[in-house]
């Protein structure tokens, strides 16, 4: 560590004056004091005054140490400074050590103390004058100490005076001095080395003075110095004088290295306060004392400017004229919750041409007025904002991205909340996709630039776009009547399909087509006001009209939605098999009703809270989101795995109806995926009686009819589902080698009623029986409907009147589909009207 200087050198901003001052305090005083102690014991060494004997003075002078201790204590209350009581307490020890060693001790304030209470006062004197004395020397010199170290030896002299004590209260008084001895050596060793290193190393003056002290008082109360003097032949001073010289000595150069690191610290803190003030002047952050009325009592430059004003005077000091009352209550509230703040907050503009800035603010509670700093952040939240921009800005279009169009929409829904109606618009590209194969992706982004370029100038300041994907965009239509919304967008349709687009210098006419929905008051997420409008936009799409679609849901017809909306928002986040299950609805045979267990598989779903979703909300939800192939993988995934483990229980079971959907048909990826787990479950896969509609069939009926060809090939059968209901059943029945019609409900269910329904009904039959084909009807629902499919020769029937869709669980159990009948009526006709027909046995499996 590198030495100290000394403490008379000059030092920087140190004046004249002061260097005299230093060098007096640090030579001159401690010189003087020795040859005064020195003069003192040349005059009393001559009269009889402190003679030995002579006990006349002592209870005089115990009173003048007592007062001055009892005056110490005042300062040390009022000062708020431990180093005064300890100076004190340290005093009488010294006042009771000198008594002991002149023989003075059986007296107190002129009173005797009982005699066998002597040895113990005595030994509890030594201890108690030991641990004063040494924690007294650790708070003089603590600075030094920490600087020179040794804490391990520092806190051996601590420990020591525990010892001492506790050997003072537990052994007689003559096996307690060698004790004493021992340590007290120990203790004088530890703090000369302490001193010398402090001496070395800090070059304190304190710790000089303070070392021939204790030289002094060891000198004289060990009789060291008087055994020096016999030696000399020199007769020196009375014995009792010399223990009252090193009491003298001792306490007035302790007080006096004392007064010293008093008048240290003073002038550290002067110069401190000094330097707070020259940094308080020229700190960059305002720093300001408020009053609790709100008033500035004190700022600094840099917050004058930031306020701009010259002074506090009058109206200028209060804090509300400068940042608002609102900004004033809410740092009070927290200041008298918490006891201090962290806050921003933005000015008031005194004029038209004053820029509106943003500070943070930092204040405490302290003794009932705040105490704070301020300080401009107006950059720093300018480049924030700038950030949060960018951040919800498409860099390509200059749109609102997804985290801009999230927050966006939010704002608008907040808006709403307060009973505003809320328009928003969804346009399609229609032809980027083409626009990207035929020119390349740097062309379609250029394209894309050019149209949102003409979306933005049509809305103006009517609204804003936000980019959902690369050619879906929504627009937020804002301040504007549903009427002006609608005129805007079919304004930016017509624009986009009749003017055309120049692409490398060509121009290219470019298909788009828009929705626009106007949304109540109602609680609805972001998401699904995104589905409302894309809803309107595909509409818009298959009209082909180039209008913009127009709906207006208020909040009855969004809560009628909100079960469908969020089937669609949960399919968009990805497919999922939560909440999925399967159910089976017996198909019972008419001509062996008892000996066959045939049924069909069904979808359900149920919500987060366990509600059940209808089948037709699914289905609808899931072509539009784009996941119906996933949904029939996990079907015939989940069938086929059912079938594999209860093949075994399964003996009756002719076939297993399973529907597939045109959008999964038409799914190449799906379809090779569908045939590969066909081949691994091919034991009982051939079990599986594939359902196709009408509507899919005829998209393209070269792939159906090959997907048929092939699922037959390999042992399974098809059913036409919903046959009749088109106007082309029949004559395309011909071109589609299926192996099953199942007849559409609308014609079984109330076919009693309606003449032409039977007739129909009928004609498929017969149809079916010329083609080889056998037939089921579903819908049934009563016993007369039972009794005239029976009569058609309808040959499988379905229906609540056979049973309403059961478990996969118990389906195993049951040995006919008849047996999940549980009318009674019904299972004595089936009984007995139904009987077994050897006729029919060859159309039916």
């Amino acid at each position: 560590m590198k030495p100290a200087q000394d403490q008379t050198q000059a030092k920087p901003g140190e004046t004249g004056l002061d260097r005299v001052v230093s060098a007096f305090a640090a030579y001159t005083v401690p010189f003087v004091v020795v040859l005064f102690a020195l003069g003192t014991l040349i005059y009393w060494g001559r009269v009889s005054y402190f003679a030995s004997g002579a006990f006349q003075a002592i209870p005089m002078l115990e009173g003048v140490v007592l007062a001055l201790s009892l005056a110490l204590l005042l300062v040390a209350a009022a000062s708020r400074k431990w180093l005064y009581v300890l100076f004190a307490g340290w005093l009488v020890g010294n006042l009771r050590l000198t008594a002991l060693s002149m023989g003075w001790d059986t007296l107190w304030l002129g009173q005797a103390v009982p005699l066998t209470l002597v040895p113990l006062m005595r030994a509890v004197t030594i201890a108690l004058y030991y641990i004063l004395t040494y924690a007294l020397f650790t708070q003089l010199f603590r600075s030094e100490l920490a600087q020179i170290g040794h804490a391990r030896l520092q806190a051996l002299g601590r420990f020591s005076g525990i010892l001492l004590l506790v050997a003072a209260l537990a052994l007689p008084y003559d096996q307690f001095l060698p004790v004493m001895w021992g340590v007290v050596g120990v203790a004088i060793a530890l703090v000369a080395f302490l001193l010398v290193r402090a001496i070395r190393l800090t070059r304190s003056v304190e710790a000089v003075w303070y070392s021939v002290t204790l030289a002094v008082v060891i000198g004289i109360g060990s009789g060291a110095m008087g055994l020096f003097a016999s030696a000399l032949h020199v007769d020196l001073f009375d014995d009792t004088i010399m223990h009252i010289a090193a009491a003298f000595v001792s306490s007035l150069l302790i007080a006096l290295v004392i007064a010293n690191s008093e008048r240290k610290e003073r002038h550290h803190r002067i110069k401190a306060q000094a330097e707070l003030s020259r940094v308080y002047n020229v700190a960059p952050v305002g720093l300001f004392t408020l009053s609790m009325s709100g008033a500035l009592t004190r700022a600094n430059p840099a917050l004058l400017a930031m306020l701009g004003v010259a002074n506090l005077e009058g109206e200028k000091a209060l804090w509300e004229n400068h940042f608002g009352r609102q900004a004033w209550i809410k740092l009070v509230d927290h200041l008298e919750r918490d006891g201090e703040v962290e806050l921003e907050m933005q000015n008031l503009r005194q004029s038209p041409d004053q820029k509106r800035s943003s500070y943070r603010v930092k204040a405490v509670l302290e003794n009932d007025q705040i105490e704070g700093s301020l300080q401009d952040i107006t950059g720093h939240t300018d480049a924030i904002s700038q950030l949060r921009l960018q951040a919800n800005r498409d860099p390509l279009t200059d749109t609102l991205n997804h985290h801009g169009v999230d927050a966006e929409l939010r704002v608008s829904l907040e808006r709403m909340a307060e009973c505003e109606t809320y328009k928003l618009g969804y346009l399609e590209l229609n032809s980027l996709k083409t626009v990207n194969n035929l020119y390349g992706k740097a062309v379609g982004d250029d394209v894309l630039r050019q149209i949102c370029d003409r979306v933005k100038a049509i809305l103006g300041l009517n609204g804003q776009m936000g980019r959902l994907t690369g050619s879906e965009f929504l627009l937020f239509f804002t301040n504007v009547t549903l009427e002006r919304a609608r005129e805007l967008a079919q304004k930016i349709i017509d624009d986009l399909l009749v003017r055309p687009l120049m692409i490398g210098g060509a121009p290219f006419k470019f298909k788009c087509s828009m929705g626009l929905v106007e949304l109540e008051h109602t609680q609805l997420e972001p998401e699904d006001a995104i589905v409302v409008a894309k809803r309107a936009a595909r509409m818009a799409r298959k009209s082909q009209t180039g209008q913009v679609l127009v709906q207006r849901h208020d909040a009855r017809q969004l809560a009628e939605q909100g079960q469908e909306l969020r089937l669609l928002r949960e399919f968009n986040s990805g497919f999922s098999s939560d909440g999925l299950s399967l159910v089976m609805q017996p198909i019972m045979s008419l001509s062996d009703p008892f000996g066959s267990l045939n049924f069909e598989v069904l979808l359900r779903k149920h919500d987060r809270n366990g509600k059940l979703v209808p089948t037709g909300k699914i289905i609808a939800a899931a072509e539009e989101s784009g996941v119906m192939s996933q949904i029939d993988r996990w079907v015939v995934n989940t069938t086929l795995s059912w079938l594999d483990e209860n093949s075994g229980k399964l003996d009756n079971t002719a076939f297993v109806c399973v529907n597939l959907s045109g959008m999964s048909l038409n799914d190449e990826p799906f379809v090779e995926e569908f045939f590969a787990t066909f081949e691994r479950y091919a034991h009982v896969a051939r079990k599986l009686l594939v359902e196709i509609t009408e509507t899919v069939a005829l998209h393209d009926l070269a792939s159906t009819r090959s997907f048929i060809t092939r699922l037959q090939s390999l042992g399974a059968r098809v059913a036409l589902d919903d046959f009749g209901a088109g106007y082309t059943s029949f004559a395309y029945l011909k071109q589609l080698p299926a192996n099953a019609l199942k007849i559409d409900g609308a014609f079984i269910r109330s076919m009693n009623d309606h003449p032409t329904d039977v007739a129909i009904v009928r004609a498929i039959v017969t149809l079916a029986q010329s083609l080889n084909m056998f037939t089921i009807a579903e819908w049934a629902e009563d016993i007369p409907t039972l009794r005239t499919l029976k009569d058609l020769g309808v040959d499988y029937v379905q229906g609540y009147v056979i049973s309403r869709p059961q478990s996969p669980d118990l389906i195993p159990h049951a040995s006919s589909s008849a047996g999940f009948i549980d009318d009674h009526k019904t299972r004595q006709f089936v009984g007995y009207y139904v009987q077994p027909n050897p006729d029919d046995f060859g159309r039916t499996l």
